[in-house]
């Protein structure tokens, strides 16, 4: 008779049925000093009863229900393979911009390797010559001594 009955959502935790009855009583125990009360003595008087009921949710809440539990993961799905592509996309444009801009789509694609191959060469020519030793500079050249003149000093030429 006095229960509470409910049933709520899983996902959510939103109660869909709710069925409360509740009763509030008095205790009276034996009183000696109020004459008026005595009739009452050692009873148990009801004060209030409240039952309520909730059969069905209101529509706004069954809109958002809908929203966050049906409509909200498909959406989810389809953000997400959107998001996907989007991703591919900008990565794929990126590179069809950088291929663009480095020649690879031109017509003088040819002309341009001829020319990237010509400047490899020249400058592993230059690696070379770098390499390759060279004549010595007279700065560097060792020293010859001209023979002892008679005042005995010696001369350092070059």
């Amino acid at each position: 008779k006095h229960s509470t009955v409910y049933a709520v959502q899983p996902d959510a935790g939103v109660p869909l049925y709710v069925n409360t009855r509740v009763q509030t009583n008095l205790v009276v125990r034996t009183t000696k000093f109020i004459p008026r009360v005595k009739r009452f003595n050692n009873l148990v008087i009801p004060i209030l009863w409240l039952q309520v009921e909730l059969v069905g949710l209101p529509k706004s809440v069954t809109i958002l229900m809908d929203l966050l539990l049906i409509i909200g993961p498909a959406l989810q799905h389809y953000a997400i393979a959107l998001s996907a592509i989007g991703g591919l996309a900008i990565v794929f444009f990126a590179n069809l911009r950088y291929a663009w801009r480095s020649g690879l789509f031109d017509n003088r694609r040819q002309t341009t390797l001829i020319r990237f191959r010509q400047k490899q060469r020249s400058n592993s020519y230059r690696m070379v010559e770098m390499l390759r030793p060279k004549e010595p500079s007279p700065a560097y050249m060792p020293l010859s001594l001209i023979p002892s003149s008679p005042s005995s000093h010696h001369y350092i030429s070059r």
